[in-house]
């Protein structure tokens, strides 16, 4: 993961975190908290108590039921892809707004 970090302009978020990521957290931006389409998500395991990284909500619609359940807010404008890369490396951490279907 550094050689891509080092070589292209990204941000890198951990999808779907199960316990035993811990050992990547140094090479992370942040993970993925919600995902509107994994039922995990919502119960089973909380990966916030265990890593020190931005989280952030992904809806990423699995479902058509899925769209729009959870989204992040930033504190700033985001113009373009790259204020977002910039934005997620920053470590803050976004707000995040659930509907709560």
């Amino acid at each position: 993961m550094n050689i891509i970090k080092e070589n292209y302009n990204c941000a890198v978020i951990l999808c779907h975190p199960s316990p035993g990521f811990e050992v990547i957290e140094d090479q992370l931006d942040g993970y993925e908290f919600y995902n509107s389409g994994y039922e995990c998500f919502n119960k089973k395991f909380s990966p916030g108590k265990l890593i020190h990284k931005p989280a952030w909500s992904n809806s990423d619609a699995h479902k058509a039921l899925s769209l729009c359940v959870c989204w992040n807010m930033v504190d700033i404008k985001i113009e373009n892809e790259s204020e977002l890369i910039k934005y997620i490396k920053s470590g803050k951490q976004p707000k995040m707004v659930c509907s709560g279907r």
